[in-house]
């Protein structure tokens, strides 16, 4: 973020708008594990939303916890 503070063509965006717009793939709450696996796979993150059928955000879901789940 350092490297983008004084920008002056970042000034119109509110930092929630600069932080949602990413590439970050979302879980369903009936998504298959496997999906899952795959979803993190293609990402360096270590926690994902997790959404509603609907597509309200219920909450988050870790790498850790997903792994967990094999044991």
């Amino acid at each position: 973020m350092k490297h983008f503070l004084g920008d002056e063509s970042l000034k119109q965006l509110s930092a929630a708008s600069v932080f949602m717009e990413n590439d970050l793939p979302h879980l369903y709450v009936d998504m298959a594990l496997t999906d899952a696996f795959a979803a993190f796979a293609g990402v360096d993150a270590e926690k994902l939303p997790v959404l509603a059928a609907d597509g309200k955000l219920i909450g988050e879901i870790s790498k850790t916890d997903l792994l967990l789940t094999l044991a």
